[in-house]
């Protein structure tokens, strides 16, 4: 029995992931599209706009951690981090 508890503790799981001390919060952003020209309005260059902390904080936990991709509030809601790309739906 206590050789199939250290089995347990010393086998590898890739969904767990412990961070070093080094760890700490993140300030991320995102781009908005650019909204393109309309008749009789001009269009509107992309801008940068921060992730509230929370998210920021899970999105550099995950970054550091080695997650490839991290879900919100919906499943079309997602950041990928190796490839840097953003989906809101």
């Amino acid at each position: 029995m206590a050789s199939e508890a250290k089995q347990e503790t010393n086998r590898s799981d890739p969904d767990v992931v412990r961070l070093g001390p080094k760890f700490a919060p993140g300030t991320w952003f995102w781009q908005e599209a650019p909204v393109p020209a309309r008749k009789g309005a001009r269009a509107t260059p992309p801008r940068w706009v921060q992730y509230e902390q929370d998210q920021a904080n899970r999105l550099e936990w995950c970054y550091q951690a080695g997650v490839q991709r991290v879900v919100f509030c919906r499943d079309d809601d997602w950041v990928d981090l190796r490839e840097m790309v953003r989906s809101d739906g």
